[in-house]
């Protein structure tokens, strides 16, 4: 089993299906004082941060509709 399975077996639903890849731009942006989306875009965790920002305003939506 990997580690996201062992978390998802604690805390169920509340764990994200989106995965954050890490990077040295993670930590550069960090240092800037930049958020990544703006530091470098082009990094893959900058895109996954994006899904992650989707992933979340998505289950809003299903729980202020009620599913």
């Amino acid at each position: 089993h990997s580690i996201k399975d062992y978390i998802a077996s604690q805390w169920g639903d509340l764990v994200m299906d989106t995965y954050i890849r890490n990077n040295v731009a993670l930590a550069e942006a960090i240092n800037a004082g930049e958020p990544i989306n703006i530091y470098d875009p082009r990094w893959n965790g900058s895109k996954d941060f994006s899904s992650l920002t989707d992933e979340i305003r998505d289950r809003l939506r299903r729980y202020a509709s009620g599913n």
